[in-house]
């Protein structure tokens, strides 16, 4: 893939051999400071998201679409990897921030994957935008994780876990994102695409950034 040909690995400034050993040591390092430090939960999470990650999504990327809804499970776990480490259960807030990142990951990648779905076809990756060419398949689910997100950026509130000033800022971002998703969804171009995405790298810190900052 021209997008990743300058990394580490494929251009051969760390060989493979390398990286698995280097991946291998810091994994397991910390996996046992999480052990030693935030408890058994964090941990054992933290152990799931690796081996969720490595061995389920990164193979079935090569095989089926639904790797990218696979995919974000691992995904959405470091924020209630966060949570546990800092004392909380896994609850309705544990949920909550699971529900918002999950979401979030769906209308960022399929953004992503439509605008570099060439270099994904060339690597051998079947994601929905090499799938389908039409674009049919890119589009109602742009359009749906985007709704899905706006109504689940508000449980924080709902929960009691955040103020009206977060729920402000994550209505106007869902809001925005939307509009966006919405968009590209009825006409896929790189232009909406790259607006999607765009739009993706601004919502989550600061989303996330309110809740921290008008928490209960």
């Amino acid at each position: 893939m021209r997008r990743t040909a300058g990394r580490p690995v494929p251009s051969g400034r760390v060989s493979p051999g390398a990286a698995h050993a280097w991946g291998l040591l810091w994994g397991v390092s910390g996996l046992c400071l999480l052990a030693w430090k935030s408890g058994a939960t964090a941990c054992a999470l933290t152990a799931f998201t690796l081996a969720s990650y490595l061995l389920v999504y990164t193979p079935m990327k090569r095989f089926s679409p639904l790797s990218t809804w696979v995919g974000a499970i691992p995904g959405a776990l470091p924020p209630v990897i966060g949570w546990t480490a800092a004392g909380g259960a896994l609850d309705a807030g544990a949920g909550a921030l699971f529900s918002i990142q999950f979401l979030w990951q769906l209308p960022h990648f399929l953004a992503l994957g439509w605008l570099y779905r060439e270099d994904y076809a060339a690597g051998g990756f079947r994601i929905s935008p090499v799938t389908d060419p039409s674009g049919a398949s890119t589009a109602w689910q742009l359009a749906v994780t985007a709704e899905l997100l706006l109504a689940a950026s508000l449980l924080p509130f709902a929960l009691g876990l955040a103020g009206g000033l977060y729920l402000l800022g994550a209505v106007v971002c869902g809001s925005v994102f939307l509009y966006h998703s919405l968009a590209a969804a009825h006409e896929l171009t790189v232009a909406s695409t790259r607006r999607v995405f765009l739009t993706s790298l601004a919502y989550l810190p600061v989303v996330f950034s309110l809740l921290v900052a008008n928490r209960r």
